[in-house]
């Protein structure tokens, strides 16, 4: 049985992703490359956009990270080796139940936080989609349009994806409350570690799959399940690239003019493009597995001496050439409408 055939396709939008991706004449390096420089304002409002969906969940890491800071400074370090007053007996032991329960507070408020920022998302990758085909589109209408149809499937993701986010805060913190062997403690972090990539794999296609085609949820958790497993390398590759400014933020500073400059480029990164980098990574990156797919599923079919298409709707042999007017299908209602 071929690949695709584990797949559930949406034949009529893979038509239309099929004969925009043909009108691009270069590259997934060079395109994103384009989209990063060449649509400079449009990747900077897009991102601006989503920050408004993301504003509380920055607040509240931003205030975590101010409550830890008063928590280190409070705390009577000094007790526990007999030096002031009053002697607090077992202070590590103490000092480590208390980072884990700020950490577990901080974990279960940023589970609706982070769905809320996948709204967001669901928005930016739909305005992505046009910028990457190179069509004119009316950017704040085509973003809340794309809340609109696909908002479910992203805060479902964003979810699972927040859920992973408490697993490994809960592995990682819980070694030192608890009496726990070192290798059971690597074990635990590889696995959470492995669960985690593999749910942000995962999220890159139902991402991308729900701001494209008409499926269900069902539908498109199978797709990203099967594309992550067979293009395992590549999908770390371009998963890691997506945050990579998301995670610049998040990296300790060492402190100095050096790090304090780094912070702030870091900074300056986050609110102009960390959002559309993700949406155009993972738009680009996606399209072309899509196309792929959809190509090698029609070949076999030609081999087969079956039509892969309608009898109304042929697809001529050069498709570059095919001067029509383009049509997109809405997601959610199937309702047609002129991309133009």
């Amino acid at each position: 049985m071929a690949f695709s055939d584990k797949l559930t396709l949406d034949e009529a939008n893979q038509k239309i992703l099929h004969e925009n991706r043909q009108e691009v004449k270069i590259g997934g390096f060079g395109l994103f490359k384009n989209v990063i420089t060449k649509k400079f304002w449009i990747t900077v409002k897009i991102n601006w956009l989503v920050l408004v969906f993301a504003l509380p969940l920055i607040v509240w890491i931003f205030f975590w990270q101010m409550r830890v800071m008063q928590f280190n400074v409070s705390l009577p370090y000094s007790s526990s080796i007999g030096i002031g007053y009053p002697i607090i007996p077992n202070l590590p032991y103490l000092s480590n139940t208390a980072r884990f329960s700020l950490a577990l507070n901080r974990a279960l408020v940023m589970i609706p936080l982070i769905a809320l920022a996948c709204v967001g998302l669901a928005g930016a990758f739909n305005v992505m989609k046009y910028v990457v085909w190179g069509m004119e589109i009316k950017i704040i209408k085509t973003f809340f349009k794309g809340i609109k149809n696909s908002f479910l499937s992203f805060i479902w993701m964003g979810v699972i994806l927040a859920l992973c986010f408490f697993m490994m805060t809960s592995f990682v913190f819980v070694f030192d409350v608890n009496q726990i062997s070192v290798a059971v403690k690597v074990i635990m972090l590889i696995v959470g570690s492995i669960i985690s990539l593999f749910a942000i794999i995962m999220t890159l296609f139902v991402f991308t799959q729900s701001s494209m085609f008409n499926l269900s949820m069902l539908d498109m958790i199978k797709n990203a399940f099967w594309l992550s497993i067979k293009f395992i390398l590549q999908n770390i590759f371009i998963a890691l690239t997506g945050v990579l400014i998301i995670a610049f933020v998040f990296i300790p500073s060492t402190g100095g003019f050096l790090g304090m400059l780094l912070t702030m480029m870091g900074f300056i990164l986050f609110f102009m493009f960390a959002f559309s980098w993700m949406a155009a990574a993972y738009t680009i990156y996606s399209h072309f597995i899509f196309d792929a797919l959809y190509d090698s599923k029609r070949k076999d079919e030609d081999k087969k001496g079956e039509s892969f298409y309608d009898n109304d709707d042929i697809m001529p042999a050069n498709p570059q050439k095919k001067k029509q007017k383009q049509v997109y299908i809405n997601p959610k209602k199937g309702k047609k409408r002129n991309s133009n």
